[in-house]
């Protein structure tokens, strides 16, 4: 399986939320988020898989609307989706761009988030290296939200081998990427490795309370919930308008 990362604006500031899409949810959700971490002050770095037009034209309307390299961006191009379960892959590729981001600069850390979500206020700094979402006593598959991680160069051998988890299941099932990380949390030597849990914190938020972080979409729930789709809606019309 061929996989190639090409980087259009690089050089993301030194922690940045990370998101990756296909072009149909980075057409979508993107705007919205582009405008809600604009308005937040908050670095993010987008990654669109197989980039159609609209997506590429997309891009460059970000670019010129934003001058400061506080958002950046890269596209993945593969020749295996068809072999694999797309939607899964579409999960799991945000860390394997995790991985890649880490290791080209060792300055970096990253925040990995969904397309669908929006940034409601300014994402703290974290003095950490390791940032996980745990679930120890869901069923298993989901013992850890892969919603939210943050990676930091100290590591990249946590996402790393992550990575490699991923990609012996080739795409498969659906919580693929839940299940490596999972995994990868319960072989991992800490030992110089400052970890948070991020559970109960309000970094990531599916309620969608006004004191949080950030607003994940949380499944067809974004499509119905007012408080979602009136927020959603105001990011999407300022992008527009702007």
């Amino acid at each position: 399986m061929k996989r190639t990362l090409e980087l259009d604006r690089v050089k993301p500031h030194n922690q940045t939320l990370l998101t990756s899409a296909d072009s149909n949810y980075f057409n979508t959700y993107g705007p919205a988020l582009f405008q809600s971490a604009v308005d937040a002050n908050t670095s993010i770095h987008f990654n669109v898989i197989q980039p159609d037009s609209a997506a590429a034209n997309l891009v460059l309307k970000m670019a010129n609307r934003e001058k400061d390299n506080r958002v950046t961006f890269s596209f993945t191009y593969t020749d295996f989706l068809d072999k694999v379960d797309p939607k899964v892959y579409y999960c799991c590729d945000r860390f394997l761009l995790a991985r890649d981001l880490l290791a080209m600069d060792p300055g970096l850390s990253v925040v990995t988030v969904d397309i669908d979500s929006l940034v409601i206020n300014p994402f703290p700094i974290l003095d950490i290296d390791l940032g996980l979402w745990l679930r120890p006593h869901e069923v298993k598959g989901m013992n850890l939200l892969a919603g939210m991680c943050y990676f930091s160069d100290l590591s990249l051998d946590f996402v790393y081998t992550a990575a490699i988890k991923m990609n012996q299941t080739n795409f498969k099932n659906w919580f693929d990427d839940q299940k490596a990380l999972w995994e990868t949390y319960q072989e991992y030597d800490f030992d110089g490795v400052e970890f948070r849990d991020f559970a109960g914190s309000k970094y990531l938020d599916w309620e969608w309370k006004s004191d949080s972080n950030i607003w994940t979409g949380k499944g067809a729930r974004k499509h119905t919930d007012p408080v979602y789709v009136a927020k959603f809606n105001e990011f999407s019309e300022r992008f527009k308008n702007g």
